[in-house]
């Protein structure tokens, strides 16, 4: 378990590590060193950040009126949440999440 709270990180019983910077690359770097874990580019991206389920491929045409006319122009794959119903496709975050992955 990952937590900023530090009254919560003293429990025991479970493994938790307690995040000790308020920079999200620094709470990166910290789980990395911690945990040791092995993250490559097609790990990430693949589950919804609202509800935490994986993510699958959707047709661009059944897109069109649920994403902005810029991002369907410019776009060729879309992910969707068959939980929340929520379309993912490519920004510029991807760009650095591979910058942090080719650095770490």
């Amino acid at each position: 378990m990952l937590t900023r709270d530090s009254k919560l990180s003293k429990f025991t019983g479970i493994r938790m590590i307690r995040i000790a910077d308020n920079e999200v690359k620094k709470q990166l770097e910290q789980v990395f060193k911690e945990l040791g874990p092995s993250l490559t580019e097609k790990d990430t991206f693949t589950r919804c950040v609202e509800c935490n389920e994986m993510l699958s491929d959707i047709q661009k045409d059944s897109v069109k009126d649920k994403v902005p006319p810029y991002v369907f122009k410019h776009e060729t794959r879309f992910k969707k949440c068959n939980s929340c119903g929520k379309i993912f496709w490519n920004g510029t975050h991807l760009d650095l999440v591979k910058n942090f992955l080719e650095k770490k």
